[in-house]
């Protein structure tokens, strides 16, 4: 069997840093040596990382839709987004798939279909070398939403459906303002446009309720991860608790996340929020949320690139471990997927999936990734 051995990195295990060796047999750790260092010694040695665990990457419509109106070849766009992640040092990913019509765009819903197709096709080929499971993000505004959910409920690789409501006035959109700087920057629509939209799409209130309703028992049919977006008041928390949410994604205000984490729900917090030191609409601080302890894992959301700088930065700025800061991004993820067994860790007879990283005044700069025991970038 192939065996690889990693000598004289600083190991970050489940509890602690130590200098040690690494070895891998075919895809699996086998052994792992530690000694004592002192921390002197330490800070000039090269770290070695379980992979990061995404749970909502937007990347893969981005990589599909890269200016408004352009829509780039979708097998193209699946193995630009994998090296993207990869590159990040993100060894298993949740690709967030958003069923919603917005006009001008890769997201109609009926395109959801042909972004799952293209990433399946990808894996299938062996083109793929992150691991990619797939999260479908609802939007209760859009009509067909449960029809399209329905439709992929079966695929194996669903691990995680998630509600969201981008009306105006609601959550994340507290202003008409908001809504138009989002639309205006990310689809590049105009006013007429973004008012004709959202005029297409109204719904009644009675409508996305029943949309929402079917929705949360078509996850709880399928016993997939169920997760609320930009909950902003203890009301949402409340009726997510009802529904069996697992994850509070993005909450924007300290009382969600507060609610959220009284009542055992994981607060997903953005990791491009905390590398910044703000949110970009004026939402609740990732490191605020971080330092009053209701943060309990973080996702690079847009950024992939975010996500490992964001775990230093909570070392640096709180001065917390290195390895309670990086479960954030693996072991807690992990556990959410129930792959705490195989992955999220650096323990023997896991996969060996893992990163090495070098600091470089406090710029995380990645030297490998492998993935399964092969090197992946």
């Amino acid at each position: 069997m192939n065996e690889k051995i990693f000598r004289d990195y600083q190991l970050v295990l489940p509890e602690m840093e130590s200098a040690g060796t690494l070895v891998v047999r075919g895809t699996r750790i086998a052994a792992i040596e530690t000694r004592a260092s002192s921390p002197s010694s330490a800070a000039h040695k090269e770290y070695l990382l379980p992979g990061l665990i995404e749970l909502h990457s937007d990347t893969l419509e981005n990589c599909a839709a890269p200016r408004p109106g352009v829509d780039w070849p979708l097998d193209l766009a699946v193995v630009h987004q994998d090296r993207l992640l990869v590159s990040a040092g993100i060894t298993t990913a949740c690709n967030a798939l958003a069923i919603r019509d917005i006009p001008r765009s890769m997201l109609a819903a009926a395109r959801v279909s042909q972004l799952i197709g293209a990433v399946t096709r990808a894996q299938a080929a062996g083109r793929l070398m992150a691991d990619h499971y797939l999260h479908l993000r609802c939007e209760l505004t859009c009509r067909s939403t449960p029809e399209v959910l329905a439709q992929h409920l079966a695929h194996p690789s669903l691990m995680l459906v998630s509600l969201m409501d981008h009306r105006p006035g609601q959550r994340q959109f507290q202003s008409r303002a908001s809504l138009d700087r989002y639309y205006f920057g990310k689809y590049g629509m105009s006013a007429t446009e973004v008012d004709i939209f959202l005029q297409a799409g109204l719904l009644t209130e009675e409508e996305i309720d029943e949309n929402r309703c079917r929705i949360v028992a078509l996850t709880q049919s399928c016993g997939r991860l169920l997760a609320s977006h930009d909950d902003t008041t203890t009301v949402h928390v409340q009726e997510a608790i009802r529904e069996g949410v697992r994850i509070s994604e993005f909450p924007t205000t300290p009382e969600a996340a507060q609610s959220a984490r009284d009542h055992g729900i994981a607060v997903m917090m953005g990791a491009p929020n905390l590398v910044l030191g703000a949110s970009h609409s004026g939402n609740l601080s990732s490191l605020e949320a971080a330092r009053a302890g209701l943060l309990t894992l973080l996702s690079s959301d847009y950024a992939p690139h975010s996500l490992l700088p964001a775990v230093f930065r909570l070392t640096q700025t709180l001065g917390i471990s290195l390895a309670a800061a990086l479960k954030t991004v693996t072991q807690v993820p992990a556990a959410l997927l129930s792959m705490a067994d195989d992955r999220g860790s650096l323990e023997i007879g896991k996969r060996a999936d893992f990163i090495t990283v070098r600091l470089d005044n406090s710029i995380p700069l990645i030297t490998s990734v492998f993935v399964g025991g092969k090197r992946a970038a």
